[in-house]
């Protein structure tokens, strides 16, 4: 087992400023690390009882003792094996000895690491050379603490105050590594070279180190405002139907209220806040029927373009990088009033430069419904309730008498054993599936992808679908300092609802009515009352079942087509001009369709019988487009600070039908 760890320079957290006094500080703690590691070569003691062993294994049982790294190559193993030691307390150095000296190999101490290597038998010792080389950054200002590392070892040396480093190694095509902070990772082969000098880029901080805000990006510790970062790791891991509850079950500032009413229908449309609730007499939804101008619901923005919140629950969580959650004032200091209830920023994956990659995901969702909470009367408990709250007495003694025969009537049915479960009837363990397919691949200048992505959502109400389809294709070019980009984006979708009506309907009625006849016909009526009767809010008592089995439709689908061009022209690597074209554009349709025989029609006489059954066609359109032009500012510190000055001008206009 070989251990792989890294050299970072001891103290070095940051980039070190080019400080005579840090530089003397490096090198101190650097000795002192030496003259520890030099003070253990000698102290190691191991006990062993190896009998004909592979290599890997023997210095593995070295490296659990010791804690040592071992490195070799491969030629060396296949001198040494196999190994046949047994020892009791010994000095790792004399171990060593005697397993390598006899096959013709030697070692060295480098720090913690022990380095093997074959004998030269003509020279008596190793054969190293030196390689020398500056390291600088973009800019060609030289980089002071880079690690110089030995791949796969602890093996190398820092850089000095002026970018310089010298490294001693045996010959042979090794690798050296060049890390740093704050700065991308830079791997060299050794080769027959003896300088080996390198430019260092920098690196944009992780994901959870950032904060994203649709406008600019700035570290995290520099942004004071109430702000969380999901990466797409953190959604792989809380998979869902939608995104929408993925976002909730990583943070629960995003709250989703609850609707028992409505259950786990895939079709509805949730209530969302991230700020709380807006204090307001009246009920919004009376007054909105567009889901962006409901009172609470956060701002929602994908790569820089709003989106409403049904294409946010449709959303493929695969092509998502990741999703800023801003929570405070300083939301609506960039979005304006928009802003003022939150704002969620969506950005989605771009592709990486290599050769085409094909990427798969698909799952199995399953919508099963928890009706523990429910705690309802049953039959016998529901009439001994109602009889010990006086509903079957009466002032008058003839009406009293019916009510006593209504009650003696419900109660033969408990005694016959009547006690419906109503709430099994609309509900069912759905099965549902989803699919997601990416191509993508490039070069540093020109980056494609491609996607296709399917959802199936089959809800816990009988009946209720929902299918989403979503296709993509990306395509950006960049010629020298200037980055074009395109991103098409087209939604497909299709609903059908719970031909079962509303789930609490279920609940309200009562055990002791049956749904079906003792011949097994489905009832229309569960009772007719009479007029004097409230025991139930209404004379007549209808089957909620009965609906349910009539023919009927009622779907809904919509197709979105979006298209986001942008361009972006670096004048110098902290100034830069970006514009942003976007347009959307939507058809909707619903179909409703209500057989004659529904009981809602029940009530009509006369020349409104004529008019029972009802269908209902709707269609709309929309469109809209959103521009923006901006002049950026954007300076990293060394210390993590980030000035970022920004000028703008945005324009957007939609109509729809």
């Amino acid at each position: 087992m070989k251990k792989e760890s890294r050299f970072i320079p001891l103290g070095i957290k940051k980039r070190v400023k080019k400080s005579k006094a840090a530089w003397m500080l490096l090198m101190i703690l650097s000795l002192l690390g030496s003259q520890v590691a030099f003070a253990q070569e000698t102290g190691k003691r191991v006990t062993l009882d190896l009998q004909e062993v592979t290599m890997k294994a023997f210095v593995g049982e070295l490296q659990r003792q010791t804690g040592y790294a071992f490195f070799y190559k491969e030629d060396v193993a296949a001198l040494v094996e196999p190994v046949t030691v047994s020892v009791e307390n010994a000095d790792l150095s004399a171990v060593l000895e005697e397993v390598l000296g006899k096959k013709g190999c030697t070692f060295t101490f480098e720090g913690e690491t022990v380095v093997i290597r074959k004998r030269v038998e003509s020279q008596g010792q190793v054969e190293e050379r030196k390689v020398i080389g500056v390291v600088k950054d973009e800019h060609g200002q030289p980089l002071p603490g880079v690690a110089v590392v030995l791949k796969g070892t602890t093996v190398g040396t820092a850089t000095d105050m002026d970018g310089n480093y010298a490294l001693s190694l045996p010959k042979g095509n090794y690798t050296l590594v060049f890390s740093m902070l704050g700065m991308k990772a830079r791997e060299e082969q050794v080769g027959d070279r003896t300088e080996i000098n390198v430019v260092m880029q920098e690196e944009a901080a992780e994901m959870d180190e950032v904060v994203v805000t649709g406008i600019f990006t700035k570290p995290k510790e520099s942004y004071t405002g109430a702000v969380t970062t999901i990466t797409s790791k953190d959604l792989e891991r809380v998979g869902n139907r939608n995104i929408l509850n993925s976002i909730r079950n990583i943070d629960p500032s995003f709250n989703i209220v609850e609707n028992i009413e409505i259950g786990s229908d895939p079709n509805k449309l949730p209530d969302i806040t991230v700020r709380g609730s807006s204090s307001l007499d009246v009920n919004v939804r009376d007054l909105q029927s567009d889901a962006q101008s409901i009172s609470n619901l956060p701002l929602f923005i994908m790569d820089g373009f709003e989106i409403s919140l049904e294409r946010m629950m449709d959303l493929d969580e695969n092509q998502v990088e990741s999703i800023t959650l801003l929570k405070d004032a300083s939301a609506t200091a960039m979005y304006g009033t928009r802003g003022a209830n939150g704002v969620v920023v969506i950005t989605t994956k771009k592709p990486e430069p290599g050769k085409l990659l094909i990427t798969y995901k698909g799952s199995l969702n399953i919508e099963a419904p928890d009706l523990s909470s429910y705690n309802l009367m049953n039959a016998r408990e529901k009439l001994a309730f109602e009889k010990a709250a006086g509903l079957y007495e009466y002032s008058r003694a003839d009406d009293e008498q019916d009510l006593i025969e209504l009650y003696n009537s419900r109660l033969r049915d408990v005694e016959r054993g009547v006690d419906t479960y109503w709430l099994k009837y609309p509900v069912r363990t759905g099965v549902g599936n989803r699919h997601s397919l990416r191509f993508e691949g490039g070069t540093d200048e020109l980056r494609y992808a491609a996607s296709l992505a399917y959802n199936n959502v089959a809800g816990a109400m009988k009946g209720s679908i929902r299918n989403t389809f979503n296709g993509n294709v990306f395509l950006s070019y960049k010629y020298k300092n200037v980055t074009f980009q395109n991103d098409l984006l087209i939604t497909s979708n299709k609903a059908k609802n719970s031909p079962y009506g509303t789930f609490s309907d279920y609940g309200k009625i009562n055990a002791y009515w049956k749904p079906y006849d003792d011949e097994g016909n489905l009832l229309k009526k569960l009772e007719d009352g009479m007029d004097y009767l409230d025991l139930v809010g209404t004379n007549t008592v209808y089957n909620p079942l009965w609906n349910a089995m009539l023919p009927s439709l009622n779907e809904s689908k919509y197709t979105e087509i979006q298209d986001h061009f942008a361009i972006e022209w670096h004048i110098l690597p902290e100034l830069f001009v970006r514009g942003r074209f976007g347009v959307t554009a939507q058809t909707n349709r619903s179909d409703v369709y209500v057989s004659a025989e529904d009981t809602q029609f029940d009530s009509y006489t006369g020349e409104d019988v004529g008019r029972r059954g009802s269908y209902t066609y709707g269609t709309g359109e929309s469109f809209s487009y959103e521009a923006d032009f901006t002049l950026n500012y954007s300076k990293l510190f060394a210390d993590r600070h980030q000035l970022y000055v920004g000028l703008g001008y945005n324009f957007a206009e939609s109509r729809s039908e």
